[in-house]
This record gives C-alpha cells, sequence and structure tokens, in this order.
C-alpha cells in the first residue's frame, strides 16, 4: 500500500483556491466541501501553498474583522510538505505526527494530485 492506494480509495479530488481569493471565499469552500485544508494554486496544478482551518482560528484572534477580506496568501504556509503517491503511508503518518499536521498534499513530479 501506498500513498496512491489511499488517494484512490478516499476518491481524493485535487481541491484548490487562488492565492488572491479572500479568505471569506476560502471558508464558503471549506464548509461547502466539508474539508478543513486546501492547498493554495494559481493554476490548479501548483502547490504555492496550503491553508487550513487553523491558520484561520489563530488569524481571528489577531486580525478580528478585516479577517475575512484579506487574501489567501497572506495567511498560507508557503514552505510546503508533500507526500508522494509512491511514499509509505507510514512515513507520512509518522511525518504528520512530528510536525502535528492533519493534512498533507499529495504532488506528482510537481502536480498536485489530492489531500
Amino acid at each position: 500500500m501506498n500513498v496512491a492506494d489511499i488517494l484512490a480509495a478516499k476518491n481524493a479530488v485535487a481541491i484548490s483556491i487562488k492565492p488572491n481569493d479572500t479568505i471569506q471565499a476560502l471558508c464558503h469552500l471549506l464548509k461547502e466541501r466539508k474539508i478543513g485544508a486546501a492547498v493554495v494554486s494559481r493554476d490548479g496544478v501548483t502547490i504555492d501553498g496550503i491553508i487550513t482551518e487553523r491558520d484561520i482560528a489563530f488569524a481571528l484572534a489577531t486580525k478580528g474583522g478585516e479577517l475575512a477580506s484579506m487574501p489567501v496568501s497572506s495567511l498560507m504556509t508557503k514552505d510546503v510538505i508533500t507526500a508522494s503517491p509512491t511514499d509509505d503511508p507510514g512515513r507520512v503518518a509518522s511525518t504528520m505526527l512530528a510536525r502535528s499536521f492533519r493534512h498533507i498534499p499529495g504532488s506528482d513530479n510537481g502536480r498536485y494530485v489530492g489531500m
């Protein structure tokens, strides 16, 4: 079993949001899709960043009412750790545990393939 098998089993769809979209648009996307994170991508293929519900919650404490209109790029994590489809799930889980990640995007030769 590898990451590709897991993505196939959960029918993973590569959901992304553009860097200039607002946090409010992101919140609608997360609610609509019932997900907790989205890859940030200019073109829906490359990974420019990742943003999670945790990023939003932490920013709310300091940004308040202005948060909804801020661009996703202002809160996203730019240095994204990804998993390859051929990676061992145990290794990926270990990385996620060590880094306190709940989400890790899959990337195949620079193409975003699912969360």
